[in-house]
């Protein structure tokens, strides 16, 4: 309880299961308000169990405050007091928006007081009260802010443990703020004395003065007695949002002992039943929150924001039910007299895909799809409707000297019609602004509707020097070739990018991804290795906000071995931006190899729903299923990557890795002829390339030939392969594990 927010819960007599039950060391006493020459009590907001909350003026520094004065008996209780005076300093480091802040805690005359954010508004119960029916996108976009809030304090260690509609506050203007940070998580100090048995601890519980939390909001392992950890936060959001979606909570009874039980052993009524128009992702979101085994809800809250958002873009999206709009944007034509201009022409509407891809109420195909029609002569309404698309962006770029001129166009796939065109003159310097004013007019032609975060992020400039800009646009075309010779390329061009401007955040994270990938097929792996880790630490400093700098530094985390590190940083580019592939990709790839399967599973669906017309995470979730013993699944997965290759393939026809791909994906099927084909095919683009001789190995395993497989093992692991966790934990390479020489083969790579 926090200023003012849930003072009404305190007019009850009695614990009920909507308030919260503190542990009494014994009767408690009204602390009289002492005046003090720091604060100036000016009336009371509300009182419970710990203690009275005033709201005060700061006199020092003029602003209004909630002043929380603690009953006598907690702040008689040293061990008690010491424990909060530490979580209550602890609390006080967060610092986010939808978090009521802890300004000071303070001991004046034996009496302990903490000073903290006084936030007008609504707690959540009134607003459920007065409101009762609210609509799915404002329910998601309090459920997103309340995420934020809980993944924050857990980043910063703290547990809330006392989650529920009267510790959330509205305020006049929409934001949310979480309270009671650390004043919650004190209260464990008396479960902690409790006996460890269900049975004694049950007892307990039913007993109002020993229930710590509040009981109807509470998670089973809470329930129980035993240490909790941020699941059971997720928990109770979980409750908080089945409430706030059918109008009454999951678990109810008639008493404590009854609610207990319900909390431990019953099914929540589905949400379906109850409001017909509950979107199914949504559902499915509450559900896991709500599983009484924590291990099978999210594992951290960043995840479930993730999903939140996810679930909800539709919902919230302008025209509702209708599919989102849908656009690709076709590699720019080089007017520039320079043929070595191209890969500028094809880096601003790469750019420009990139800024497009951030507005989470757009579809947008992949670069590989759309730049897939580079040089074809096909009618623009052919194209969009073999991409599945509804728009089609296309332009051209002439650059003369540090003149640029950029046109752009705008065209409706079913009519043909331009929805928008313009054209730039500009000098070359105003290259950012342009492709910002292109992407914020395509949004506004498509009547789509930007956040506050989608404005800022499509205006905010990658970095201050052109001449760094050329650099990295080059090198992101050669880094697509998906080769060792691409990515060294374009790792020479991105250090002479970083070189000229050292704060360039984009050019930082590709050379840490060049390097890691290099790292990964032998390519001077110590040299590499470190200068992955450097770059990505050093892109991860540079913007903390950047989601691409935190996939860099988890895919070099990965690679030393920081599994924890690693998963930390994948989920923090997944909650800055959920339509970020590489996120999703990376992510699955590791967990893969940590050996954790359904983790990678949900990874692999994400980055395909993220860009669906691409092949690989399909595949490599096939590859997941199989592992699972899941077949069907595997087969079905397979047979989907298959069309989305040769449909790629049909506009592309000599993509060596979309051929590996192919290869891999027949003999999984069991089409030994088809798989011997594309695999020849692929060596005859790239004979020497480290990935095309792994996938050789692979298919000839799956195939049973086992003495072709180990050829081409030992020839890749001879080339320098470094990548030996994959090796370990690939499904395909199974039938050789037993094999004394793979044994020997594997002993032959150096662990990270």
């Amino acid at each position: 309880m926090a200023s003012g927010q849930g003072h009404d819960e305190t007019r009850r007599q009695g614990p009920g299961a909507d308030e919260p039950t503190r542990p009494q060391l014994r009767s408690p006493s009204t602390p009289k308000p002492r005046q003090s020459a720091k604060y100036a009590l000016e009336r009371e907001l509300g009182r419970g169990g710990m203690g009275v909350v005033h709201l005060a003026r700061d006199l020092q520094l003029n602003r209004p405050v909630a002043l929380k004065v603690l009953t006598d008996p907690l702040a008689d209780d040293g061990e008690m007091r010491a424990r909060f005076e530490r979580e209550a300093r602890a609390a006080a480091r967060l610092n986010h928006p939808n978090i009521a802040t802890i300004y000071e805690f303070g001991d004046q005359d034996r009496q302990c007081y903490i000073a903290m954010e006084y936030v007008p508004g609504r707690t959540l119960r009134e607003v459920l009260s007065a409101e009762p029916v609210q609509s799915i996108p404002h329910i998601i976009e309090l459920a997103v802010q309340i995420a934020e809030a809980l993944a924050a304090a857990h980043a910063a260690g703290l547990v809330h443990r006392d989650l529920k509609p009267q510790n959330v506050m509205l305020t006049p203007e929409g934001r949310v703020k979480v309270l009671d940070f650390g004043v919650a998580s004190v209260l464990e100090v008396e479960r902690d004395r409790w006996p460890a048995t269900t049975a004694e601890t049950l007892t307990r519980l039913t007993q109002a003065h020993n229930l710590v939390g509040t009981p109807a909001y509470m998670a089973p392992e809470q329930v129980r007695g035993e240490p909790v950890d941020a699941r059971a936060d997720i928990f109770s959001l979980g409750v908080v949002l089945y409430e706030l979606l059918a109008g009454r909570r999951p678990f109810e009874a008639q008493n404590m002992a009854d609610l207990l039980s319900s909390i431990l052993r019953d099914a929540p009524r589905p949400l379906g039943e109850l409001r017909s128009d509950v979107p199914r992702e949504l559902e499915r979101v509450v559900t896991r929150c709500l599983e009484k085994d924590r291990s099978q809800r999210f594992s951290a809250a960043t995840e479930l924001l993730s999903a939140l958002k996810a679930a909800g873009s539709a919902a919230a999206a302008p025209g509702a039910g209708r599919e989102p709009p849908s656009v690709a944007v076709l590699p720019f034509a080089n007017l520039s007299p320079d043929p070595e201009n191209e890969f500028f022409a094809e880096g601003i509407a790469e750019e420009i895909i990139n800024a497009l891809c951030r507005v989470e109420a757009l579809r947008v195909a992949s670069r590989t799809s759309a730049f897939a029609y580079k040089g074809r002569n096909e009618d623009v309404r052919a194209i969009g409707r073999q991409l599945g698309v509804g728009c089609i962006v296309e332009g051209s770029v002439r650059k003369a000297g540090s003149r640029l001129r950029i046109t752009a166009q705008l065209i409706d796939v079913a009519s043909g019609y331009h929805l928008w065109s313009e054209r730039y003159d500009r000098e070359m310097a105003d290259v950012f602004a342009i492709q910002d004013e292109i992407a914020l007019s395509i949004t506004q032609a498509l009547r789509v509707v930007l956040s506050d975060r989608e404005q800022r992020a499509l205006a905010k400039p990658p970095t201050a020097d052109v001449r760094a800009y050329e650099l990295y646009l080059k090198g992101r075309q050669y880094a697509h070739d998906y080769k060792r010779r691409g990515w060294e390329f374009a790792r020479g061009l991105f250090r002479e990018a970083a070189a000229i401007d050292p704060s360039y955040v984009q050019a930082q994270a590709g050379i840490a991804e060049c390097c890691a990938l290099l790292y990964r097929i032998g390519v001077d792996p110590q040299a590499n290795l470190a200068e992955a880790e450097r770059c990505s630490r050093r892109a991860k400093d540079l913007a903390p906000d950047s989601a691409e700098a935190h996939v860099s530094r988890g895919m070099v985390l990965h690679l030393l071995g920081d599994e924890d590190g690693a998963r930390q940083e994948f989920e923090t580019a997944i909650t800055l931006d959920p339509r970020l592939h590489s996120a999703w990709f990376q992510y699955g790839e590791a967990c893969h190899e940590w050996g954790d399967l359904e983790r990678a599973a949900e990874l692999f669906k994400r980055a395909a729903q993220v860009r669906p017309e691409d092949y690989q995470a399909p595949i490599q979730l096939a590859l997941i299923y199989r592992a699972l013993g899941r077949r069907a699944e595997s087969l079905e997965y397979n047979r989907l990557g298959l069309e989305l290759i040769r449909k790629h393939l049909s506009v592309n026809p000599e993509y060596g890795r979309a051929i590996c791909c192919g290869a891999v994906a027949w003999a999984r099927v069991g089409d030994h002829q088809q798989a011997l084909q594309w695999i020849e095919r692929a060596a005859a683009i790239d004979p020497d390339e480290p990935h095309v001789i792994y996938d050789a190995a692979c298919i000839h395993a799956v195939l049973g030939d086992t003495e072709r497989a180990l050829h081409y093992l030992e020839r890749v692991i001879d080339s320098g392969w470094g990548y030996r966790g994959w090796i370990e934990t690939d499904p395909d390479l199974a039938p050789l594990r037993d094999d004394p020489r793979f044994v020997a083969l594997l002993a032959r790579i150096p662990s990270a």
